[in-house]
């Protein structure tokens, strides 16, 4: 029925290094062969950061183009932000217009 439980990890320090203790050399080349693994992937991850980055903004003019109304709301929400410290000074007379500084 159930999964028996893995027994608990030994914590003794028979498997660690000390302070100025050099590593093996089997590990050495382990370490570095996983860093020109790493290493060779660094290209091709950025390249799909930098893909991404240029057809997020492809797709989303693509679906604005495609749906009318959106492209509408979204420039009238950027028009009204844009001139809602105007609108609210223009509407009560007893102050004046900013200032441009």
């Amino acid at each position: 029925m159930g999964v028996p439980t893995p027994p608990p990890p030994n914590l003794s320090d028979k498997g660690s290094l000390k302070v100025g203790e050099k590593m093996p050399a089997g590990h050495r080349a382990t370490l570095a062969r996983l860093a020109r693994k790493a290493a060779d992937a660094l290209p091709g991850m950025t390249g799909s950061v930098v893909s991404w980055d240029i057809n997020l903004p492809t797709k989303t003019a693509g679906w604005l183009a495609e749906n009318l109304w959106a492209t509408i709301l979204a420039v009238g929400g950027l028009l009204l932000a844009a001139t809602r410290d105007w609108l609210v000074v223009a509407s009560q007379p007893s102050r004046q217009q900013p200032k441009c500084q």
